[in-house]
């Protein structure tokens, strides 16, 4: 296997910082999880649950409106924006 190195000046060095700082989130995240006692712990409401391919499905392919909801895309004119 060819091995691809990534310095500080490649542009793939500020994808990767990126995945890092957001897994840094996911761990502060349960670590808070973990510490609140377990009666004060619920689910949204819209919360979408993970799809389970551990086997049980033949088909391990999540499948749109079933595992996940549609992502329908809505038409948007371009313009410019003020913020």
């Amino acid at each position: 296997k060819k091995k691809i190195r990534i310095v500080q000046d490649d542009p793939m060095w500020a994808v990767l910082m990126g995945v890092e700082h957001e897994k840094i989130h996911l761990e502060t995240s349960s670590v808070l999880f973990r510490e609140l006692p377990s009666h004060l712990l619920r689910t949204p409401e819209n919360f979408v649950p993970t799809f389970k391919a551990n086997g049980s499905r033949k088909d391990k392919n999540p499948t749109e409106g079933v595992d996940f909801p549609k992502n329908e895309l809505i038409p948007v004119q371009g313009g410019t924006v003020f913020l």
